[in-house]
């Protein structure tokens, strides 16, 4: 947009700046308490050029030096009032501007005198309404989805960014179908009397056993959700970017007898069984288990944990892999956590990156929202970690863990609902809590 100022001498002063032409919105919502109505402060603005009216900058000559367009603009201020998912119009953005076309015939039409004669104009008049139709609908806090709910396109995804983290939006095909889950009538009452009993004592919220069924928590989900990022990371092919000559591990240093030194897994799996980076694999596997020790009083086992035990095992088939996999993910005698990572062939190797690449998902989303079957949903942002060629990934017992989630999923999940289901009846007899809420319910 120009700007022109004149002096006493009749010199004229021309600026430029840049204004930005379009639809302006501006909406200040208000629901009713109820949900069922909202209240809207709609400010709506319309700037656009005005055809045939720009203005031009010329020298002595009548040169055009400069021009810029002329802006119109056309504003509306309501306030309104309306049911939810019902739409309304916005209208009286109304502009009349004049328009000039000129024909010629090519060639004669610019011959000098003559020119006219081959030439001709025609003015007309342009009438332009702009209706903006705004449809307001109130989401319900359970239910995220609507109309306003853009495709599972990958153009809301956010990639490749230079100064912001890649994230994915979670389609519908990520989700598993877990009805059986959320519609069992035996989760649902024990769901129902955890919330009774953590209204009466609101420091439960956050122990153990009652953490599982209060509020919208369920047992095993944490489980059922590392599953669901390993399903997106498979459907982005993230594992292609991160070569396993970049895995490393730590191993025992058996020259000083403490600490530990970096071993690099292409280079042990190239040396200890090479048939690992096949497709068909051998009858051996690579077992690397890690004891987690994070609950331990020992000082000794801070440093013990990263370290794993590695040993070759007889694994001469999937049924055999499958098999030892279950059984070297169990705990202890005494409790303690054990996660393993067990390598026959190349499709293991594979399964190991993406178990990396969820560990670090797993981190930059913070597990109190990705690990939850709540706020795993439709339409969130996932943000995804970015593999650079140089970058080196330790292996360590969060992604044994992320590993075997990924294979054993359901098993896993089961086992993790049952003993949650176990544990919170013994609590619930201990504690008497049966008794307790018989003894407050007449007195309400």
């Amino acid at each position: 947009m120009a700007r022109s100022s004149y002096a006493k001498n009749d010199y004229q002063s021309t600026s430029f700046s840049k204004e930005k032409a379009g639809i302006t919105l501006s909406l200040r919502p208000r629901i009713d308490a109820k949900g069922e109505e909202v209240s809207m402060q709609v400010n709506a603005e319309v700037t656009a050029k005005v055809p045939d009216a720009d203005l031009e900058i010329r020298n002595a000559a009548g040169m055009i030096l400069a021009s810029s367009p002329t802006i119109s603009r056309r504003e509306v201020r309501t306030y309104v009032r309306v049911a939810n998912n019902t739409p309304f119009i916005i209208g009286g953005l109304i502009a009349k501007d004049k328009q000039s076309t000129m024909d010629k015939v090519p060639l004669l039409g610019d011959l000098p005198i003559l020119g006219p004669l081959f030439q001709s104009k025609k003015n007309s008049a342009v009438k332009r309404e702009v209706i903006i139709v705004l449809t307001p609908f109130v989401l319900p806090e359970a239910h995220v989805m609507g109309k306003n709910m853009p495709k599972d396109e990958d153009a809301f995804d956010s990639v490749d960014n230079q100064l912001f983290r890649d994230a994915y939006r979670i389609r519908a095909e990520d989700m598993f179908d877990l009805n059986y889950l959320f519609e069992n009538k035996q989760l649902q009452r024990m769901k129902a009397l955890a919330n009774r009993i953590v209204t009466g004592n609101v420091f439960l919220a956050g122990q153990y056993p009652y953490n599982k069924f209060y509020d919208k928590a369920v047992p095993g989900e944490t489980i059922l959700c590392y599953r669901q990022i390993y399903e997106v990371l498979k459907r982005k092919g993230m594992q292609e970017k991160l070569e396993s000559s970049k895995l490393i591990f730590f191993e025992p240093d058996k020259n000083i007898k403490s600490g530990h030194r970096v071993r690099f897994l292409g280079d042990y799996i190239g040396t200890k069984a090479p048939e690992v980076l096949t497709e068909q694999g051998g009858d051996k596997a690579i077992a690397i288990t890690y004891t987690l020790q994070r609950d331990s009083d020992n000082a000794k086992s801070i440093f013990r944990e990263p370290v794993p035990e590695i040993n070759m095992i007889d694994c001469p088939s999937e049924a055999d892999w499958r098999k030892k996999l279950w059984e070297l993910n169990q705990p202890a005698v005494d409790g303690q956590e054990k996660y393993t990572v067990l390598l026959r062939r190349k499709q293991d190797v594979d399964r190991l990156k993406y178990a990396v690449l969820m560990k670090k998902t797993v981190e930059l989303n913070t597990e109190g929202l990705v690990l939850s079957l709540s706020n795993f949903t439709r339409g969130r942002l996932l943000l995804i970690p970015r593999v650079k060629p140089q970058d080196i990934e330790l292996i360590d017992g969060d992604v044994a863990r992320s590993f075997f989630y990924s294979e054993m999923y359901y098993q896993a999940s089961q086992v993790e609902m049952e003993k949650d289901i176990e544990a919170f009846r013994k609590a619930i007899e201990k504690k008497d809590h049966l008794k307790q809420l018989l003894k407050i319910s007449p007195n309400r």
